[in-house]
């Protein structure tokens, strides 16, 4: 790049890395957020993703895992959300679990299902380690708390991942934001500060819900916004939605945006 400062023309070189040849690989692992009503088949769209695998389990429904041809190749970790008085100890079960996956070169994807019972967790040990009951209702400061945890496991337990896919589940729900007069469908994640940041934490956050088609009812997921609901993709670039969605289904869409 050329300049000109006090008359004379002289070259500038900016660091970095230049995007010039870059291309969408499909085979390189990315986080995924996926949201929806309960029932909407994230758990059986997160069974077709590359194995072995581990699955963080909070909503213990995992029914749909059960008939998989691979389900040898599922392991998974079972946590109690509502067992009040075991908060704090599986909080941290979790954390320790999550970090030996991590390490683990064998395990190809990693799934929180679902970061809306976790998240009960998370805000329960903070109140246990402010010295109160596990069933008292939360302030001000223990969402602060909770905001910061969450930044710093997206930022540095999640985020420097590479070498395996993350798929995380959340329920959703409509929230009216009544000084803008915006509704929108979001995760549901509890507070006030961290929750409109959670879809950033992922290179894609997916909707998805039931429809009926051809006179049956199917699964359908949207990365793009669909009606009030957050989706986006930095991948696929088709129509928005992908009908009875699957690993493979969404790799060609993937590859679609390549060309």
């Amino acid at each position: 790049m050329n300049y000109t400062m006090y008359g004379e023309k002289e070259k500038m070189t900016i660091p970095g890395t230049s995007l010039k040849d870059a291309k969408i690989d499909p085979s390189q692992p990315f986080r995924c957020l996926v949201h929806g009503a309960p029932g909407t088949r994230k758990t059986t769209l997160f069974g077709t993703w590359p194995k072995p695998m581990v699955v963080f389990d909070f909503d213990q429904k995992l029914k749909p895992l059960y008939n998989l041809p691979d389900k040898e190749n599922i392991h998974v970790l079972t946590y109690s959300p509502m067992d009040v008085g075991k908060s704090s100890q599986e909080y941290l079960r979790f954390i320790k679990d999550w970090n030996e996956a991590k390490k683990n070169p064998e395990i190809k994807t990693m799934v929180i299902d679902g970061i809306t019972m976790l998240d009960i967790l998370v805000v329960r040990h903070f109140v246990i380690m402010s010295g109160k009951e596990p069933s008292t209702k939360p302030t001000i400061a223990i969402y602060g708390e909770q905001a910061e945890t969450y930044n710093y496991f997206f930022k540095y337990m999640v985020n420097d991942i590479s070498d395996k896919w993350v798929f995380v589940t959340a329920h959703s729900d409509i929230i009216i934001d009544e000084k803008l007069g915006v509704v929108e469908q979001r995760p549901i994640i509890t507070g006030k500060k961290f929750p409109p940041k959670l879809p950033a934490m992922f290179e894609e956050v997916w909707f998805t819900e039931l429809e009926e088609f051809g006179g049956e009812t199917v699964g359908v997921l949207y990365y793009k916004k669909h009606r009030r609901a957050i989706a986006t993709s930095t991948t696929m670039q088709g129509e928005g939605k992908i009908i009875n969605p699957s690993f493979d289904k969404i790799m060609e869409e993937i590859k679609k945006g390549r060309k």
